[in-house]
């Protein structure tokens, strides 16, 4: 149940002279400084210039510079031949842009593995790892540039490094990033988003060619996934995929037990997701691969054509033979950026995660003399650039072997970067980093206050803010006394955490009266509920991950049994009341358990000279999914409507005892329609209609997001196939546009995390666009739908823009009448 693990990573990299080579930077001229016409061993496809201003580059004379018309793909690129099959590469490099540069991307990395990046006007560094195919291309190349941006890109300082890669160790079972075994259950979901890419420990082969977040299919192009745990097998398994983006085949999803043999398991047309079952002829199965791909076009054949489209998710799930516990996988990258020539260096430990570690480093001397070294690790908080340095000095007879143990602690929150260093009297000898790991909030240890620690326990608390995660370290400042601040009338909340070190059964806490300004108040001002925690399986924003999160606040209503190593916060809620008198009291929270245990913690409450207003005068507008509620307490059957109007009853009425209110009180969804008006956002207009004499266009100039929107939801029927069908014509030929079908529930709440997005090219001419739904494209909840239009494709930060126009729309059952009123657009003559 430990959130982190200590980590045994090995890496076995042989250094010597040609180790000590292969260290360096593999792109050649990678700062630009060297050529006579132009920049050696690079060559410019577009427009562009090799620049000569020290003010202008990132460091030294010379940078590249890349001028897109918004329109084109421009890049400068280099010969690939320094890659070698299968093997790991760390590639980086600094760019920016001019102030007016607009629209597009950063291209980078090689062709075959091409990332994303947007820009602005200071220097940035974009650093991530890919792994080169078994069978590289002849004509791959590695380039810099840009994709339909208008205005000035600046490239310098490019490097290409090898690189291992290191997965979490559990005896005789590893895993990666994106693994994880819960008890029986195993699931490899690789991370498409993260720093590295596709690279994933079950990648077993590919051909296809990846942008970004996503692998590329065309004709013949394939991905093969490996999944075995040794010591085990599988008895069932389930494959999972999300084609993100077609225009036209077939993707093939297939299984085999030996890699040669395979079994179709499914196949997809269209933008949709879907999920195959693994047949029991192949189970069970100590290994089985998966493989992902589009015919060739000797293969062409009615139900198996060679296609053109992405896969931007993928997820194998298998129920294996042995209960392995909770393991978690991870993958870390490590780059030797300098090696010794005299010395052998092995990083043979790291560890992730807040709280004490070591680095460990073995060395090998070489010489006929010692080495007096110093080893040093360099972790630095992405958010603020602190870097903290943590060294061991340490001797290495001639000709021995010695490792080298490097202490080091993280406690605050966010994303790191990890470096190590090797010197001898001064002079660095060896050099690398290891990638970056990130400490999410619910292991964040910086806050907190020591109460008491002995061989029985560690007591301490925080405020009610906080989310205290189970395995998280004591705090280390003291403050023996726990402090409250509140108005009158108000609630205010403080937690009291004790943190076994054996398991303490029959704990228990009572809390005396209030002693304070002539007065006194009753220790029934205060509640005590205990902090239990739930599973998250799946995070669902950047600041989430896996483990688990404290959320549930049963009352405590007798003794506790608190297990060892955890922490138990209990949670204190003061109601101060209204007629309080100002001032400052004290009360004794006192806490025992069986075996002799026992703390009395000191609680001083301040009550201000206000008081909270009864009714509420300041607005407030907090999200309250209500399908999360009605799972969280078991109420999801529509026999459960009358208990979930009570429990929907007393949440707003805590809501209210809190000043809280929700978007919406309706326990069924509100309703609005606009009489006369079928579509809102966008403008009607009369320009080039498809058909009739109007149609919609929707315009994105700037940084939002702007959309068209069906004014009514769609219904759907389950089992049903639809069909959305549409024609659309964009302002510039090659512009992506993007429409979405957005799910609702029963009580007319948005489903989040299941829109479905539909991408597409555009032309300047009129095209017809036709996606079918099977009915797996809606969840078991979806009763209804909304339809929006957008002029080009969405991404959070608004930096995409375009115009596109609309007609002649259908929504419907396959064979069906359109459910839209005004699919054409002829009745509207503005947007409401």
């Amino acid at each position: 149940m430990k959130m982190w693990t200590t980590v045994c990573l090995v890496c076995a990299l042989a250094v010597g002279g040609q180790a000590a080579a292969a260290a360096s930077n593999l792109v050649p001229n990678g700062s630009f400084e060297e050529g006579t016409d132009g920049p050696d061993n690079w060559t410019l496809v577009g427009q562009g210039q090799w620049v000569s201003n020290a003010r202008t580059a990132h460091t030294g004379r010379r940078c590249l510079m890349v001028e897109g018309d918004g329109q084109s793909v421009m890049y400068w690129r280099t010969d690939a031949a320094m890659l070698q099959p299968g093997r790991f590469y760390q590639f980086s490099f600094w760019y920016k842009a001019d102030p007016d540069t607009t629209g597009g991307c950063i291209i980078s990395g090689p062709s075959f593995a091409n990332d994303d990046y947007g820009y602005g006007p200071q220097w940035q560094q974009a650093r991530y790892v890919f792994q080169a195919p078994p069978r590289i291309p002849a004509d791959a190349y590695v380039r810099l540039g840009v994709w339909k941006t208008k205005g000035r890109v600046y490239f310098d300082d490019v490097a290409l490094l090898p690189t291992e890669v290191l997965h979490r160790s559990y005896g005789d079972v590893a895993l990666g990033e994106g693994e994880k075994i819960i008890a029986k259950e195993y699931t490899c979901a690789p991370n498409l988003y993260g720093y590295a890419n596709y690279c994933s420990r079950t990648l077993a082969d590919f051909s296809c060619s990846w942008n970004s977040n996503r692998w590329v299919f065309g004709p013949g192009s394939y991905v093969v996934y490996r999944h075995e745990i040794p010591g085990t097998r599988m008895q069932a398994a389930v494959v999972q995929i999300n084609v993100n983006y077609y225009t036209s085949g077939n993707c093939l999803v297939e299984a085999s037990k030996d890699g040669r043999d395979w079994r179709l398991l499914g196949t997809v047309a269209q933008v949709s997701a879907g999920n195959w079952p693994v047949p029991e002829e192949l189970l069970p199965a100590a290994a089985l691969y998966v493989r992902l791909r589009s015919p060739g076009q000797g293969e062409a054949r009615p139900d198996s054509a060679p296609g053109s489209f992405q896969i931007d998710r993928y997820v194998f799930t298998a129920t294996l033979d042995r209960d392995l516990g909770n393991l978690k996988g991870e993958s870390t990258y490590v780059t030797f950026e300098k090696l010794p020539d005299d010395l052998s260096v092995t990083v043979k430990a790291l560890e992730a995660g807040p709280g004490e570690h070591e680095a460990r480093f073995e060395v090998v001397n070489k010489r006929a003399r010692d080495a007096r070294l110093r080893a040093e690790l360099m972790v630095r908080l992405v958010a603020t650039g602190r870097e903290e340095r943590f060294g061991t000095d340490a001797t290495v007879p001639a000709s021995e072997t010695r490792e080298i143990v490097v202490p080091w602690r993280v406690r605050d929150v966010g994303e790191y970067t990890i470096s190590f260093s090797l010197t001898e009297g001064g002079r660095l000898v060896a050099a690398g980093t290891a990638g970056s790991f990130t400490i999410p909030v619910i292991a964040d240890a910086s806050f907190g206050y020591a109460i008491r620690s002995d061989e029985t326990a560690e007591v301490w608390w925080c405020e009610g803010a906080w989310k205290v995660g189970l395995d998280r370290p004591a705090p280390e400042v003291k403050r023996a006394e726990m402090l409250v601040e509140a108005a009158r009338g108000e609630f205010e909340p403080v937690q009291l955490v004790v943190r076994p070190k054996r398991q303490l059964t029959g704990l228990k806490i009572t809390v005396s009266d209030f002693r304070g300004p002539r007065a006194s108040l009753p220790a029934s001002i205060v509640s005590v509920k205990q902090v239990e925690y739930v599973e998250v399986k799946i995070p669902t924003d950047h600041y989430g991950a896996e483990g688990w999160w404290p959320d549930p606040l049963p009352p405590v209503s007798g003794p506790i049994t608190a297990p060892s190593g955890r922490n138990l916060p209990l949670w204190l809620t003061i109601h101060v009341p209204r007629n309080a008198r100002p001032g400052t009291y004290t009360a004794t929270v006192s806490i025992s358990a069986e075996g002799g245990f026992q703390v009395a913690v000191p609680l001083r409450l301040r009550v201000y000279n206000f008081e909270i207003p009864e009714e509420v005068h300041l607005q407030t507008a907090l999200g309250l999914g209500q399908y999360e509620i009605w799972r969280y307490h078991n109420l999801t059957g529509p026999e459960d409507q009358s208990a979930r109007e009570k429990v929907w009853e007393l949440y707003l009425q805590d809501w209210r005892d809190h000043h809280i209110a929700p978007y919406s009180f309706a326990l069924n969804g509100w309703t609005v329609e606009i009489s006369g008006v079928s579509w809102q956002g966008g403008d009607i207009v009369t320009d080039q209609p498809h058909s009739g004499r109007q149609c919609i266009m929707v315009e994105d100039p700037g940084p939002g997001n702007p959309s068209a929107e069906y004014a009514r939801k769609l219904p759907i029927e389950k089992g049903a196939t639809y069909v959305l069908r549409f024609y659309a014509r964009t302002a510039t030929e090659g512009q992506e546009f993007m429409v979405t079908l957005g799910q609702q529930d029963e009580s007319g709440q948005w489903i989040p995390y299941h829109n479905i997005d539909i991408t597409r090219t555009g032309s300047t001419e009129w095209q017809l666009h036709e996606i079918k739904l099977p009915p797996d494209a809606f969840t078991q909840r979806t009763t209804a739908v909304g339809l929006s239009l957008r002029p080009s494709r969405w991404f959070e930060d608004g930096s995409t823009t375009g115009t596109t126009w609309y007609d002649d729309i259908f929504f419907g059952k396959e064979g069906g009448d359109n459910l839209l009123e005004d699919p054409s657009f002829e009745v509207g003559t503005q947007n409401a």
